[in-house]
């Protein structure tokens, strides 16, 4: 595995009593260069050679998910190894590897310009830190109103107070997006994150009570690993790791679901390669800094759509329940997984749907937002697609074990 951080025979040097130049104008500027020559001759050309080393030779390297604290006494040069990593000062000698985007708390507000204003040097400071230019528009309205000064944004930060220049520079410093959720979790396949939906036109009554069936909002209460609480991630904005992914073309993973092709509403090939990376020993991981938007045209706002939407999900559980017979095979009785089997599978839908009718029956076809005839819809694609697999069902379980046993081999 390749560190995220390598640091080689890295050393630095100050020169001790040295003045750090001071923010000057353009005549201040022109004028020292004037003076410096008769400044040396003034010396004799004599040069105290008065240095230190405040770093030598260093050499460590930093793994991915791993935490690391620097500890020393004052003076060991903990700041400057930070300064460093951070790109906020070079070394004298050695190599720094850096594996990914780095955020630094350390010098808030190196890079402002005193006289530029505080808009332009949120600006400037965020490409500084790495920023894109789209990226910082974005959150542009949050770091002002993080660093609360709305009413002076216009202004040449040279006239700010120095509470005020802090607090701007520390909120363009916090809103840095690190690297990255796969660099910092190894073990993380997939990862999804927060959808914000964008409808073309004004959604539905129901709307807000159907949004996860449209992949809109939070897949998680808090970011963190939801491999075994939620289980899956949507397939907007889903992200697998390369290496995750050969792992299973390795041995041989083909899709069960087709997805949607066509007019086809036929779901789940998301959750089937979520269910395939749990298999294979991944981890999957919901990171709310993750924010997407996903755009829902107008004619898939419809109610029409949506039951025929709930029709898909329903087939796209019989090829799930390959994945989720073998992930709880070891907590079923020797009676659950007999019933496993088509025959058992597509009586027991069969009784569903017959129960789910009769619930249905008093609501209506025409009664939108109806969550009985969303049921109805459901169980009613599982049977069809039951029905259709009746001679590839117990096959392709077999087919799920077989690559798995594949993977355990390796």
């Amino acid at each position: 595995m390749r560190p995220i951080i390598k640091v080689e025979n890295l050393s630095k040097q100050y020169r001790i009593g040295a003045r750090q130049a001071a923010y000057s104008t353009l005549r201040d500027s022109i004028t020292e260069t004037l003076r410096a020559p008769f400044g040396w001759l003034r010396r004799n050309g004599n040069h105290e050679d008065n240095t230190i080393w405040a770093l030598k030779d260093v050499s460590f390297e930093v793994m991915p998910g791993e935490v690391v604290g620097v500890i020393g006494r004052n003076g060991a040069g903990k700041s400057t190894l930070l300064k460093i990593l951070s790109r906020i000062t070079e070394p004298t000698t050695g190599q720094v590897d850096l594996y990914g985007r780095v955020g630094s708390l350390l010098e808030v507000g190196t890079g402002f310009h005193q006289e530029l204003s505080g808009r332009e040097n949120i600006y400037l400071n965020g490409a500084i830190l790495g920023m894109g230019r789209s990226e910082i528009a974005r959150k542009f309205d949050e770091i002002v109103a993080f660093a609360e000064i709305e009413n002076f944004i216009d202004t040449p930060v040279k006239h700010y107070s120095s509470g005020m220049y802090m607090r701007l520079a520390f909120a363009v410093a916090a809103h840095l997006e690190t690297e990255i959720i796969m660099m910092e979790n190894p073990k993380v396949g997939a990862c999804g994150g927060k959808i914000e939906a964008v409808c073309e036109v004004e959604p539905p009554s129901w709307f807000n009570r159907y949004t996860e069936n449209f992949a809109v909002g939070n897949q998680g209460e808090v970011s963190g690993d939801v491999t075994f609480t939620r289980g899956y991630l949507w397939g907007a904005g889903l992200c697998i790791r390369k290496d995750a992914w050969d792992c299973l073309e390795h041995v041989g993973f083909k899709s069960l679901l087709v997805d949607r092709k066509g007019k086809q509403l036929s779901s789940g090939g998301d959750t089937e390669r979520c269910f395939a990376l749990r298999l294979a020993g991944w981890r999957l991981w919901y990171d709310e800094r993750l924010s997407l938007r996903h755009c829902i045209s107008s004619d898939r706002l419809t109610w029409s759509y949506l039951r025929k939407l709930y029709r898909g999900f329903g087939a796209s559980t019989v090829g799930l329940d390959c994945y989720n017979n073998i992930m709880f095979q070891s907590r079923l009785s020797r009676r659950q997984r007999l019933r496993q089997a088509w025959q058992w599978q597509a009586v027991g839908t069969l009784k569903l749907l017959l129960k789910q009718l009769m619930d249905a029956w008093t609501v209506g076809k025409s009664c939108e937002g109806s969550p009985q005839l969303l049921k109805l819809d459901w169980t009613w694609g599982r049977l069809i697609e039951l029905l259709k697999k009746r001679n590839d069902y117990n096959e392709n379980i077999r087919k799920v074990r077989g690559w798995k046993s594949r993977l355990e081999l390796r």
